[in-house]
């Protein structure tokens, strides 16, 4: 490939003098070689560093030649950066001879390791005025110098060329003020210039050069919660000159946050005590313990260490509940931020429990989370407080029912909440001890102005405070909210003062004519109960929806059926910040055509763990082969699988928990639900049905997905259609269930030990 002259060569010419007003026009970089402070890194404020020009040198080389009547110049201003190895240019040149005689003009390069002349000899007749250009190669990184030979006279110029751009690998924070920033190799560099500006800005400084090219890596200093955008361009030197590369090169935004030491492992020690461990930090001179028995509830310090080489904290517990620890590492003139949870659950031994309900009303909204190909919403949700679990029902007449269990898991009291609304939507405790409840409202006549969605605050002792006000002229992509909810779920999960919902929607008719569904998200403020549109995923058709928080990221979970046609993860590590960094995962890909409605397969849950996000579920087979047996269709048996994507690299895999075979089989599996233990230990529950005998069956997984635990429960109901909960080392939910004698149904709730 052939670049023309005025397009990419980075050519620097030698002249006699610097001609007036050409400096401006040169695109390439040439540094003189600085002094820097090993401490910050900073260039001195004095120093004068060119950015986006070159700096000419004034030597012998392009001149009259009175004299003799001959004139020569090299062509001195050329576009810079592409004159990389591989690639030829045309370097041009004037040409004016006023004498009688004619010359051979000799082209050759000081080194042909760095440039090649291609056109080595070129005519130089006599009396004749011209503009011609000689062809070089660029070979490897480096400098070299170009002659023109005419008669006794040489004529010079500079030629560079530069080295392929770099990328950088990583940015990770080592110390509470350091990070260390990481960049592929670039054979034949003199090493890289490394840059940053404010936040998104353009306004790059350089902060560091590193020599070489074998060094791809380097420690930096940064101001707390400030985010910059980083970026590593290449160089080559010629004497005390540096030569820059291409600027134009991707950058990476980071914030350098005020982070202390993370706890490495909560393990069980002896009967009824938790073994806290974290790594020391240098500089810390204690730390702070904090728990909670919430993942993203209020937690209260337990423990102040003093000593900054401590590095683990032992505490007696109760057991059967899940403790949740987080360490705050004490400097001496200030505090980090919470590390993440790490959480930890030592089993309570129990025996199952069925309790009659003759004073629950429940609505349970069908059989499990879906009805046919798509979910909908819960109508039976759970929450604690102070030792008792409540139960809240949504009833026909757009109401709500409370129970509030005592010990003995009946009955104490009840309250009825009267809202009024058109669709379900869904119901959250929220961290911060107050409740939120969705509701919807049809939106016939297509109106962007008509709330459509109200997510309605009550505080502990059930009193309506705000309301959050979501409009029909909402969108995800594609405008409009016709009708709330549809053909999916609604789910919240809290991070500080923000409610994250999670949902579903039909849109307004489409150019097609046709009214869509596609997820759509939004983010309200707690304090002031204010939305914000989120939507950080567009699935469509979106079955189902998930959202959960965990150490400042956002994890979401769609059951798409066309764009994508899978189970589609989307990961947002540090959520809110300036700089967080978003991840698309696919999960469990289904076959069939784009849009069909039928995938074969449902989502029971997901819950992010130390290490991995789990989702579990039942499908067909599709290309996930099971004993031999892959496809999909309705004549084929469900199994359950587990999906596990690490949080840090977002690498997948899928196993089956069951294998049965999916034509022969005459077991019935149905829907699945999953209950988080601890980050290391998740329950997940489903029955299985052959004949006219069923069984619930009990299986608890590690994070890694590796089965520590089964048992079969026999007369236990579990029909999926609410999320049990963790109480006091039991399992628990409701259920409606025929008598035996298929007179009525009875309202149970069903207890199992969470044991492993």
């Amino acid at each position: 490939m052939r670049i023309k002259i005025m397009a990419v060569l980075l050519m620097l010419s030698l002249l006699t003098g610097i001609i007036p007003g050409q400096m401006d026009q040169v695109s390439a970089t040439v540094m003189e070689e600085k002094e820097w402070k090993e401490e910050t890194g900073r260039i001195k404020e004095n120093e004068n560093i060119l950015s986006g020009e070159i700096m000419k040198a004034a030597e012998s080389g392009n001149k009259d030649d009175k004299e003799n009547g001959v004139y020569f110049k090299f062509h001195d201003y050329v576009p810079a950066y592409a004159f990389t190895p591989g690639l030829t240019a045309d370097v041009y040149f004037d040409y004016k001879n006023d004498t009688d005689t004619s010359y051979k003009m000799y082209v050759s390069s000081s080194n042909s390791n760095v440039v090649k002349v291609i056109s080595k000899v070129k005519s130089a007749p006599a009396n004749s005025e011209f503009t011609g250009y000689v062809i070089l190669e660029a070979v490897r990184p480096g400098v070299a110098e170009i002659t023109a030979e005419i008669g006794m006279q040489q004529y010079k110029t500079r030629i560079y060329v530069l080295p392929n751009s770099t990328e950088i690998k990583s940015i990770k924070q080592t110390g509470y003020k350091s990070i260390v920033l990481t960049w592929k190799k670039v054979p034949g560099s003199g090493g890289y210039l490394i840059e940053r500006a404010p936040a998104e800005g353009t306004d790059y400084q350089t902060v560091k050069i590193v020599e070489g090219s074998d060094i791809t890596r380097t420690v930096l200093e940064a101001e707390w919660e400030k985010p910059y955008s980083y970026r590593v361009i290449v160089f080559i030197r010629d004497g005390d000159r540096i030569i820059q590369g291409n600027p134009d090169v991707e950058s990476h935004m980071f914030t350098v946050r005020k982070t202390g030491a993370k706890i490495t492992s909560v393990q069980k020690s002896g009967d009824s005590n938790l073994l806290v461990k974290w790594r020391p930090v240098k500089g810390a001179k204690g730390y702070k313990i904090y728990r909670s028995a919430y993942e993203n509830g209020a937690y209260k310090c337990v423990s102040r260490i003093s000593g900054g080489n401590r590095s683990s904290y032992k505490q007696k517990v109760e057991k059967g509940v899940t403790y949740y620890y987080k360490l705050v590492t004490v400097y001496p003139e200030w505090e980090s931020d919470f590390s993440e949870s790490v959480s930890q659950f030592i089993p309570k031994k129990g025996k199952v429990k069925t309790v009659k309900q003759n004073k629950m009303d429940p609505n349970p909204g069908g059989s499990g989370q879906y009805n046919g190909n798509w979910a909908h919403s819960d109508h039976t949700y759970y929450y604690q407080v102070k030792g008792r679990i409540h139960v809240v029902c949504v009833q026909d007449d757009a109401a709500l029912k409370i129970y509030t269990m005592d010990s003995k898991m009946r009955v104490k009291s009840t309250k009825t909440i009267k809202i009024g609304y058109d669709v379900w939507g869904g119901f959250y405790h929220g961290a911060d001890g107050n409740f939120y409840v969705a509701v919807g409202y049809h939106n016939y006549l297509e109106s962007r102005k008509k709330e459509v969605i109200k997510v309605i605050k009550y505080n502990s002792r059930w009193k309506k405070e705000k309301t959050a006000s979501i409009k029909g002229g909402a969108s995800n992509v594609f405008r409009g909210i016709y009708e709330p909810f549809d053909a999916g779920n609604c789910r919240m999960d809290m991070q500080g003062s923000t409610l994250y919902l999670a949902t579903s929607r039909s849109m307004f008719k489409g150019q097609d004519g046709l009214r869509h569904q596609s997820n759509i998200s939004f983010q309200i403020d707690t304090r002031k109960m204010k939305v914000k549109q989120a939507n950080d995923s567009y699935v469509s058709h979106s079955f189902n929806q998930f959202v959960k928080f965990k150490g400042g990221n956002l994890y979401l979970l769609d059951h798409g059926d066309a764009y994508p046609r899978a189970l589609l993860l989307t990961m947002v590590n540090g959520y809110g910040r300036a700089d967080a960094e978003k991840k698309r995962k696919t999960l469990f890909s289904f076959q069939g055509e784009t849009g069909e409605n039928y995938t074969g397969c449902t989502t029971g849950g997901m819950e992010i763990g130390k290490n991995n996000v789990l989702v579990c579920g039942t499908s067909v087979p599709h290309k996930y082969n099971v004993k031999g047996v892959s496809g999909y269709g309705n004549g084929l048996k469900k199994n359950v699988y587990l999906s596990l994507t690490n949080r840090r690299t977002g690498k997948t895999k899928v196993k089956w928990l069951t294998k049965y075979h999916a034509i022969s089989s005459p077991v019935t599996v149905g829907e699945v639900r999953m209950v988080k233990l601890s980050d290391t230990r998740f329950a997940i529950l489903y029955s299985t049905t052959k004949g006219n005998r069923s069984e619930l069956q009990y299986t608890v997984v590690s994070d890694t997905g590796k089965r520590v635990y089964s048992k079969a429960y026999t007369d236990v109901s579990f029909s999926a259609n609410s999320q049990p909960v963790l109480h006091k080392g039991q399992i628990v939910w409701i259920e409606t269930v025929w008598r035996a004698d298929y007179s009525g149904k009875d309202t149970k709730m069903f207890c199992i030990p969470a044991i492993y």
